[in-house]
């Protein structure tokens, strides 16, 4: 039984034979006399001429009834599914804006720099200590001349692990620090500031409150 829905999209194996059960779900389809898109799955795995044939013979069974377009893709390989996506959205009603307008995300200021410094760090951290690595923002302040100063802590669970990310002389943390702040600049479209400091925090990934003060 179908709900509230604004168009049907129905999905035809390629490589399956046409016949009654076939004929039968178009008629389910159809019966709602909503706007349909004809998705024929598997393409990838069919010669030019079965596509075709497969084609005319659901011309055959669609016959009179209006559709709004019949579309070959592959699932596996991702081929023309945008066609598809896009044909589904042209059916779908505009609705209610979710955020207010000009809010580029949902996250907080602090929990946006904490991901922009993550996904900083783990290019360097990748291989040494990709989930042990967390990121906490302690303070955000507003400096002269549209500075934001910014004060964040990457998280370690052990001593050894300080210098892994420290790095010889201080040079790995000083890449991080320095990408980061290109990435935070320009996200917020400032001048940034960024005191990047390392603090072991044992099983921090295993605390609820943690878990809690970083968002996740």
């Amino acid at each position: 039984e179908l709900g509230e829905v604004d168009a049907i999209l129905w999905v035809v194996d390629v490589t399956a034979r046409s016949g009654p059960a076939e004929q039968a779900v178009a008629h389910m389809v159809f019966a709602r006399d909503l706007p349909v898109v004809v998705a024929l799955n598997k393409c990838d795995a069919a010669k030019p001429h079965v596509i075709a044939r497969r084609i005319e013979q659901l011309a055959a069974i669609i016959g009179d009834r209006d559709y709004h377009a019949l579309v070959p893709v592959s699932a596996s390989t991702g081929d023309a599914t945008d066609t598809l996506l896009g044909e589904l959205a042209a059916l779908l009603p505009p609705g209610p804006p979710l955020y207010p307008a000009g809010l580029a995300s949902d996250l907080r200021d602090d929990e946006r720099i904490a991901e922009y410094l993550r996904e900083a760090a783990l290019p360097h951290l990748r291989q040494e200590l990709p989930h042990a690595l967390g990121v906490e923002v302690d303070e955000i302040e507003q400096g002269d001349d549209d500075l934001l100063v910014i004060y964040a802590n990457l998280l370690v669970e052990s001593d050894s692990q300080v210098g892994i990310v420290v790095g010889s002389g201080g040079e790995r943390i000083r890449q991080v620090g320095t990408d980061a702040r290109r990435r935070i600049e320009s996200e917020l479209g400032c001048r940034v500031h960024l005191d990047l400091r390392v603090k072991v925090r044992r099983d921090w990934r295993n605390s609820d409150a943690e878990l809690d003060r970083m968002g996740i």
